[in-house]
């Protein structure tokens, strides 16, 4: 079938030359207009022949389509990046029904990565590319995955901040955005300098899995402790680093 849509595809752009093809001369002009005027009722039935065809992966119900977009991502909790070709806002650029049905799946936007450049790291893949974005557009599109996600838990995810004052700013505005959320947490993986770690809110009665990275245990890092709130379903605490391990009272000490 596909390559009769190809050869239709063909005859019509063959047909379209020929009507503009400056070297053909005609005998009278009503001729070349009875010529022309049957060349593109041609060209109008192969175009009608082509709409009519129905792609198969269009015939597939909301539901299927809707499943394979959650598989196109990594799989919760990982984060894809929150913008470019491997972010769930490309399901939406493709029609109008594929984004109906994107935006209409919460669990494409559960996952929701606040790191600056947009790359988790090698760790998730080669195709992971880092994107620099305006602070303002990435917090308005880490508000969009918010809303989008509905009731969905959530996976929180900010990585390797630099130490500049723009990227501090910028790592506490998208902290303060998501605040409103922290009942629906799950996972919260956070990798800053030790002097950005913004007070934890409370309570987060979801969490099950907290990781933190907060410095490399110079002089001077953080000397005051962090005090975890209520967290009853946290199970799994990873404290990659000296001054985390150090400074963090976790629930059941």
């Amino acid at each position: 079938m596909l390559n009769a849509l190809a050869a239709e595809r063909a005859r019509i752009a063959e047909l379209e030359a020929r009507i503009l093809d400056p070297d053909l001369t005609f005998y009278d002009k009503n001729a070349k207009k009875l010529w022309k005027r049957a060349l593109q009722i041609e060209i109008a039935l192969a175009q009608e022949r082509l709409d009519s065809y129905k792609y198969p992966v269009l015939t597939l119900p909301n539901e299927i389509v809707s499943e394979i977009f959650v598989h196109f991502l990594p799989a919760y909790p990982i984060c894809p990046p929150l913008i470019g070709l491997l972010s769930p806002t490309t399901l939406t650029h493709i029609c109008r029904r594929w984004r109906e049905i994107a935006l209409a799946t919460p669990a494409l936007w559960r996952a929701i990565n606040l790191s600056g450049n947009d790359a988790p790291g090698p760790r998730y893949g080669p195709g992971f590319i880092a994107i620099s974005v305006a602070p303002s557009f990435r917090r308005g599109r880490v508000l969009d995955m918010i809303s989008r996600s509905r009731s969905c838990s959530l996976s929180i995810r900010m990585d390797e901040w630099d130490n500049t004052s723009k990227e501090v700013e910028t790592a506490a505005e998208l902290l303060r955005a998501v605040i409103p959320s922290v009942a629906r947490w799950e996972y919260l993986t956070l990798y800053l300098d030790e002097t950005h770690l913004p007070p934890f809110p409370a309570p987060m009665p979801l969490l099950c899995q907290l990781e933190l990275w907060l410095g490399d245990g110079s002089p001077t890092a953080r000397a005051a402790k962090v005090e975890l709130p209520e967290m009853p379903l946290l199970r799994t605490v990873i404290l990659n680093d000296a001054v985390a391990a150090r400074n963090v009272n976790l629930p059941w000490e």
